[in-house]
Parts: structure tokens; sequence; C-alpha cells
């Protein structure tokens, strides 16, 4: 069981870790670093596989314009999940999108640039991770 809820301040993943909140009783508050990346001149401009973004995310150094580069939101959820880590006696429950399922999962696991673009969790799925 999750001692507290932390969620992305984005609409979709705060009314769902609310609605969780509300039938289980465990806190929820919202994280602002748990919000998805920004994608800078790629926001809401075009499809998330189209040709020219998907090259164009393979640059973990690209800031896309005026957005965060990959590195930059993997650093900002690193340091989140080290916060975290700090204490051993609680257990979160990080309600987010795709993209920051995406970093936690590099944190806790190596993966090549391949298997960080491919990685993804499931609508409303649960993966469980362990600090060691």
């Amino acid at each position: 069981k999750a001692d507290e809820i932390l969620y992305s301040p984005l609409l979709r993943a705060a009314d769902t870790a609310k609605h969780i909140s509300e039938m289980t009783g465990i806190p929820a508050h919202m994280e602002p670093r748990l919000i998805e990346q920004n994608f800078g001149v790629w926001e809401g401009t075009s499809p998330r596989n189209a040709p020219e973004f998907l090259k164009a995310k393979k640059d973990f150094l690209n800031r896309y314009g005026n957005g965060e580069s990959m590195f930059e939101l993997a650093q900002r959820i690193y340091n989140l999940l080290d916060e975290l880590r700090q204490d051993e006696n609680k257990t979160y429950l990080l309600v987010a999108h795709n993209g920051i399922a995406r970093v936690v999962e590099s944190y806790f696991h190596d993966m090549t640039n391949e298997e960080y673009s491919a990685a993804g969790i499931k609508n409303c799925e649960l993966v469980e991770y362990r600090f060691e």
C-alpha cells in the first residue's frame, strides 16, 4: 500500500490521482516536477510518430527550440527520485504520463537509446520499483 500519491499537474494524471486518493484514502499531492516534457517547437504541432519529430527526439541534448531536452527531463525526475529514496519508510505512487514513466524506468534499469525510446507503460498500468 502506498503512503502518498504524487501526481503530475496535467489534468488527466491529476484527475486519476485524485480519484485513487478518494477511493483509497491515500493522501495525494501535486508534484510539479512530474509534468511531461516540454517539446518546444514540436508541442502540439506534429503527430508523435512523424519522422521529423522522431529524428529530433533521438538527440538527447536537443531543447526543441524553446523546450526541454531529454537530459534536462531526466535530471528533473532523477532529482525527485533521489529525494524520495531518502525516506526509506515511505512508499509512493507516482501518477504521470508515459514520458515520465520512461525516465523512471531508466533510473532503475540501464537502457540503450533504442530501449529508452521504445519504453513505456500501458494506460493506468501499475509498475513497482524498489530502491536498493
